[in-house]
């Protein structure tokens, strides 16, 4: 089936082999047996519920391809094939802040930095709660409260990391689930915030008058299209785990579970969990290209 999949004309009849109305090639763990009766990822599902909103109930087929390079090779057999109803979507990283992106047919960039930033909003975050807590109104308040100052301060932090890349520089470690800064949960610390701060300025991209701008052209940006994907997730899952506690004296939640809950909510109401105006934006990328 990979084998088919990648052919010209296996490409073109992909989707219809699934019985779907359209196919969307996107980043992501890829399976290379020889069987499409796989478990499908976190990735596949976000995406089929996104697309599914966005194209207004029509039903894709998601798969996985592996890297963004991996994707770009799908890209270019669609397009010098001619194949409609099928699309790639590539997560936007840092485009449009510290390189600049370039129009392919038929790729589709997320908005935010990958998909966790598009879900992870305080909308999803308080329905997961509001499931959590049985309703308890406290809780939609605290998100409300800390998780738009956890996105200013990480916004204001990522924005130095991608300057301090321009020189090579990690000033995040990406290894580390919560990249190397001290969280204080609801809160990361100004002390915390300062400490980053100075290591930039002792690094020589502080005076760089490129990474300044850098620097500058982020804090301008959505926090979504800033941060690292899988930072503001695991953030985001902190923040939730914390507030459940304070509310319920329960065990803390695992990562596992609220992404779960998160993909069902997603599942329920795509809008309200990423918002209209995403669904909305994918829905234009969709029609740009015929779907």
């Amino acid at each position: 089936m990979t084998v088919f999949s990648r052919t010209a004309s296996g490409l073109a009849n992909y989707h219809k082999f699934h019985g779907a109305d359209f196919t969307a090639y996107v980043e992501g763990k890829s399976d290379n047996r020889e069987t499409e009766a796989i478990v499908k990822t976190n990735d596949i599902y976000y995406y089929e519920y996104l697309l599914r909103a966005a194209s207004r109930g029509k039903n894709p087929k998601i798969k996985c391809v592996g890297n963004k390079e991996s994707a770009f090779e799908y890209a270019r057999k669609i397009r010098e094939g001619g194949i409609p109803g099928s699309i790639v979507i590539v997560d936007k990283d840092l485009e449009g802040l510290t390189s600049s992106p370039l129009d392919q047919y038929p790729v589709i960039r997320t908005f935010g930095y990958s998909w966790e930033n598009e879900i992870w909003t305080p909308s999803t975050m308080s329905a997961i709660l509001d499931t959590l807590t049985n309703g308890n109104p406290l809780a939609t308040a605290e998100v409300k409260k800390y998780a738009p100052l956890l996105a200013k301060r990480l916004k204001f932090l990522s924005s130095l990391d991608a300057a301090a890349q321009t020189h090579g520089i990690a000033l995040l470690k990406k290894t580390s689930s919560l990249c190397g800064v001290s969280f204080n949960f609801p809160r990361v610390s100004v002390t915390e915030v300062a400490r980053l701060s100075d290591k930039f300025r002792a690094s020589p991209a502080f005076a760089c008058g490129v990474s300044r701008e850098v620097v500058r052209d982020g804090l301008r940006l959505d926090p979504r299209q800033v941060i690292q994907g899988h930072f503001w997730s695991n953030v985001a899952q902190r923040l939730v785990a914390h507030i459940y506690k304070k509310l319920t004296k329960d065990v803390t939640p695992s990562n596992a579970l609220l992404t779960h809950l998160a993909l069902s909510h997603m599942r329920r109401d795509a809008s309200n969990a990423v918002g209209n105006d995403i669904v909305a934006r994918y829905g234009l990328e969709l029609a740009r290209y015929g779907i």
